[in-house]
């Protein structure tokens, strides 16, 4: 019983300070990105951005950051979302969907962005195939078969350029 109370506290007060934090804990949401310059992301080449694995990003709403993989697709930046039939582990990209304005963090530089969901079943099928060879993973579970499960289950969101606040 001790065991498992030590347990329930350890992972409150994770959960605790990462909401405080400037940015997430490992795979742990996070709060608002604070540090870094914040650059404008109009005329900016990504294509730096290539070959990291991760990146960070903030929803303005609700100001929750968490780190994401990253596609450069036709030099533009998208991030996948999966496990969709999770709601009640993925609630990012519902809330994404509703006000995509964002901001993320790249090397330490953070960038005002609009995520938009991916709705072209093309661009949606291209993006997960490439998620699956960057990250060593199973096509079919990354939009191989863009078939309806395929499209509720596994999310993509385009990354543009929006303009300071």
């Amino acid at each position: 019983m001790k065991v498992l109370l030590a347990i329930a506290t350890a992972g409150l007060l994770l959960f605790g300070v990462a909401r405080w934090s400037d940015g997430p804990l490992g795979i742990v949401a996070g709060g608002p990105l604070t540090s870094g310059p914040l650059l404008a992301s109009e005329g900016v080449d990504f294509s730096f951005a290539a070959d990291l694995d991760t990146i960070e990003f903030q929803l303005i709403e609700p100001p929750r950051s968490r780190k994401t993989w990253v596609i450069l697709h036709d030099g533009s930046l998208f991030v996948p979302a999966g496990f969709m039939n999770l709601p009640i582990w993925k609630k990012w990209p519902h809330e994404a969907s509703k006000d995509g304005r964002a901001i993320v963090r790249i090397e330490g530089i953070r960038y005002p962005i609009q995520l938009k969901r991916v709705e072209d079943r093309k661009t949606w099928q291209r993006v997960g195939l490439l998620a699956a060879h960057k990250y060593n993973l199973e096509a079919a579970d990354f939009g191989a078969d863009p078939s309806a499960e395929d499209w509720d289950r596994f999310w993509v969101f385009k990354l543009s350029p929006r303009p300071m606040d």
